[in-house]
């Protein structure tokens, strides 16, 4: 292969990373209104990258010297930036070089008012506390109809982690238990329908975007192949329960969970 066309696919497939997360993926920038936060700045790569870190709705003192809301970054620098979280909302925390934002180099992080009650994993450990085993899946819901042969039928309710305005046509989704899977391609309105079940994306806007973050689905699978999986984790029993792996897949991102299932007889 010419070394002209080695060089050209070598930048293509390069990205931009904060923390080693792209594209808004980076988990933890939680903090509350009035809280002190510190940040440490450092620049890695070569000579090419040069970095300016920018946060939205708020300022830093960059190294004790200067207030502002752009810090600049040499390769193999370091510089240390105080916030005062003076500013509820959610933000944008990305590098104004054009090409390394088009790449991949942007976060959200997000200060919650001082009157904050609702459920965040984060403000557990305020500032990068992020629970080790937080997980991009939660399944809220699991249950399964123990109806003979094809009228089987087994619905997941729950959401997947998104980056934020996910178009939900982009990808196909897919649901794995054990050895059995299907793959669903959603419409614009967020439903699908294949061959062994049927997916319902309930937060699917107009256009069908998801700007939340999380998608939230039901989706049903039903026939006797999906009772035959299950059956290798355990006993199907009316008014028992049955913990099984599952996974959800949109595109190449893998989210990987547990289902606590319960059974009824109808």
């Amino acid at each position: 292969m010419p070394w002209a066309k080695i060089q050209e696919m070598t930048e293509q497939g390069k990205r931009y990373a904060i923390n080693g997360r792209i594209f808004g993926n980076l988990p933890g920038l939680e903090m509350k209104e009035g809280e002190r936060v510190r940040w440490y700045l450092f620049g890695l790569g070569s000579e090419s990258d040069l970095h300016t870190a920018h946060w939205h709705g708020a300022r830093v003192i960059e190294d004790g010297r200067r207030r502002t809301d752009v810090v600049e970054l040499l390769p193999a620098s370091m510089k240390v930036a105080d916030m005062v979280a003076d500013n509820p909302g959610h933000w944008l925390f990305h590098c104004h070089v054009a090409e390394h934002m088009a790449e991949g180099l942007f976060a959200r992080f997000t200060i919650h008012p001082r009157d904050f009650k609702g459920a965040s994993p984060a403000l557990e450990h305020p500032f990068f506390g992020v629970r080790g085993a937080q997980s991009s899946i939660q399944i809220k819901s699991a249950s399964a109809d123990l109806a003979p042969g094809p009228q089987f039928t087994l619905t997941l309710a729950g959401g997947v982690t998104v980056y934020p305005a996910y178009t939900v046509t982009a990808a196909p989704v897919t649901v794995q238990i054990g050895k059995k899977s299907v793959s669903f391609k959603p419409g614009r309105n967020g439903k699908a329908q294949a061959d062994g079940g049927t997916l319902a994306i309930k937060n699917s806007g107009q256009f069908g975007v998801v700007y939340s973050g999380m998608m939230e689905f039901e989706m049903t699978l039903t026939g006797e192949d999906w009772r035959a999986e299950l059956a290798t984790f355990g006993p199907l029993k009316d008014k028992a329960e049955l913990t099984v792996p599952v996974t959800i897949g949109l595109g190449d991102a893998q989210h990987l969970g547990s289902a606590h299932i319960s059974f009824h007889t109808p």
